[in-house]
């Protein structure tokens, strides 16, 4: 009884020392954040930025009535200088709350306008000669096309012949008209674009064929948001993002913000593009995380990084994955994002946002056994939006088909091995890729190649590596050096509290070590004494000897027998059994004291 006693008594020390393990590490990146972010939120709401009110309203959906109290009659935000990106953004948030925020929408597309910035072409095309003819406005003006695809004319004051003669341009104060076109044999029309000062031309996403004789029509939309006279692209962004949540028509901004992406591209434009148009725009994004850890564009990481993830909400990389370890390393002591609010806010929203809210009377989502995705997406797996069902962020919607990432070889790139580089192309994130495998497109795998060894392994190649970097072994071309962020070492809590049990337990084997002994060697029932196994027992062959292992019918070999002198056995005196029970209780008394 003794023995079984005590053996219990360590396995619960044991249990409850290995619970605090488990519980330090349940204590996840996501809750520590959540955690920070209430303690800097609850109760000081009005004493908060306004981004702050926003994102947090994101994240934990707080600050409702503060963000509604901030704004200009309920139409825009700030109400001391209402400005597009901020009324969007609080649109965003109070929409995904369920407040009312029809106003503020009616104001914002007050705000749209021609996008002259750019130039737009009308582009017919067929295999043969053609005769066209192209009305608009109750007019109609006859083109020609000849083999080698020149128009021979202007049609009207709206369609000027562009350079080389291919296109007919389309006159900014024609924006908005219709442009019917038919041929006499069959043909193509579409749209092109590009900005003023570029030579970059962009296709538009409606192509329209036809036989000969049927009519096409073309129609330049292209529309931006201004703040003042001139476009603000980072309010077009957010903007078109609100507008696609509420299921509005985006496309008249779209050519604005393909276009003019490059030069913007410290808003990290494809994080929108990524929503509002799909897949094509998935890589982009995730080829700009730098180092294998964040991604920065505007000059602060955290934000950018919760900008880049924010698509992939219902997503899973390896770029994601690699963003939250780097994150778990950042995280401070009180589990915010250097004591950011904002930023704190928005990753924890980005990458860890809690269940969205399912109005009475709609149907959840992912719990019906559906998938919550962007618009392009549901229509790259070939499924259908469903109606009536909620539950998803964002500008999110619920899909009924599984939208899976694409492949390397679906991409039509090529694997390469984690000593091979990209040779000729560029490397492409691949939803099969394994460790430091890449996918390489329009290019060929190689070894050898030693360049890309650094920015392999998330270092940076420079001449020198900067303060809070480290050199390490891998090569860059030339005489550059190979720089990392330097690491530093964390508090590693599961190997202290284990390291802790084995002292204590070395500690109790030390302390009990004559009653663990004398329980271990008592005697049992029916059991034989520790002196019975000085004593040999008479075999079958007789006394001493042992069971033969010659053939039948061979003589018996006897094995000689060795004597051993017997020795005393020390007698054992059973204890009194009310010492055995004060001992038992000066155990106990004694754990107790050390797990305090």
């Amino acid at each position: 009884m003794k023995k079984e006693a005590i053996f219990f008594i360590i396995i619960l020390f044991l249990i409850i020392n290995l619970s605090l393990v488990f519980a330090a590490e349940n204590t996840t990146v996501s809750k520590k954040g959540y955690d920070c972010l209430a303690a800097k939120v609850q109760g000081k709401c009005s004493s908060l930025a306004i981004e702050e009110k926003i994102f947090s309203l994101l994240a934990s959906g707080q600050c409702k009535d503060e963000l509604v109290s901030d704004s200009l009659g309920g139409e825009c935000w700030p109400k001391s200088g209402c400005k597009i990106k901020t009324t969007a953004q609080a649109i965003f948030a109070l929409k995904e709350n369920s407040a009312n925020v029809e106003k503020a929408i009616n104001w914002i597309l007050t705000k749209d306008a021609p996008a002259t910035q750019l130039q737009w072409f009308v582009q017919i095309d067929s295999t043969k000669p053609v005769k066209c003819k192209v009305s608009y406005s109750g007019k109609p003006y006859d083109i020609e096309i000849d083999s080698e695809k020149k128009i021979n004319t202007r049609a009207g004051s709206c369609l000027e012949l562009s350079d080389g003669d291919y296109w007919l341009e389309v006159s900014s104060s024609c924006y908005g008209q219709d442009f019917e076109i038919s041929c006499n044999e069959s043909f193509v029309t579409s749209l092109l674009y590009k900005q003023q000062e570029s030579s970059t031309i962009y296709v538009s996403e409606k192509i329209h064929s036809s036989s000969a004789d049927v009519t096409t029509t073309e129609r330049v939309e292209s529309m931006c948001f201004k703040e003042g006279t001139s476009c603000n692209y980072e309010a077009t962004l957010w903007a078109s993002l609100v507008l696609k949540k509420l299921r509005q028509n985006t496309t008249a901004y779209i050519p604005y913000l393909v276009s003019m992406a490059d030069e913007n591209s410290r808003y990290l434009p494809e994080s929108f593009l990524y929503i509002l148009l799909g897949e094509s725009y998935r890589n982009e994004i995730l080829l700009k995380q730098k180092e294998s850890k964040w991604w920065l564009e505007s000059g602060d990481k955290f934000y950018d990084t919760a900008l880049a993830l924010y698509p992939f909400q219902y997503e899973e990389s390896a770029e994601k994955t690699n963003a939250i370890t780097w994150l778990s390393e950042v995280q401070g002591t009180d589990g915010c994002w250097q004591g950011n609010i904002r930023n704190t806010a928005f990753l924890l929203y980005s990458i860890w946002p809690k269940k969205a809210q399912v109005i009475e009377g709609q149907k959840d989502c992912e719990d019906e056994k559906n998938f919550c995705m962007s618009v392009p997406n549901c229509k790259t797996a070939e499924g259908t939006e469903l109606e009536g069902f909620a539950g998803c962020f964002g500008a999110n919607i619920c899909c009924n088909r599984q939208y899976l990432s694409p492949t390397c070889g679906e991409q039509g790139g090529e694997k390469c091995s984690a000593d091979e580089i990209c040779s000729g192309g560029q490397s492409i994130p691949g939803s099969d890729l394994i460790g430091n495998e890449i996918c390489c497109f329009e290019g060929t795998c190689q070894t050898g190649a030693q360049e890309a060894t650094c920015g392999r392994y998330s270092g940076t190649c420079r001449t020198s590596c900067l303060s809070d970097e480290q050199q390490s072994s891998y090569l860059c071309i030339g005489n550059d050096v190979c720089c990392t962020e330097k690491t530093t070492a964390g508090i590693n809590y599961t190997g202290i509290i284990i390291f802790s049990i084995l002292i204590v337990l070395v500690a109790l084997g030390i302390i009990f070590r004559k009653k663990l002994k004398t329980l271990i060697t008592k005697k049992k029932p029916g059991e034989p004494s520790p002196s019975q196994f000085g004593q040999q027992r008479p075999g079958p062959f007789g006394p001493g000897s042992l069971p033969s292992s010659s053939p039948p019918g061979m003589p018996q070999r006897m094995m000689p027998r060795r004597i051993i002198p017997s020795q005393q056995q020390p007698v054992r005196r059973p204890l009194p059994p009310r010492k055995q029970e004060g001992e038992f209780n000066e155990v106990l008394r004694k754990l107790k004291e050390m797990g305090k």
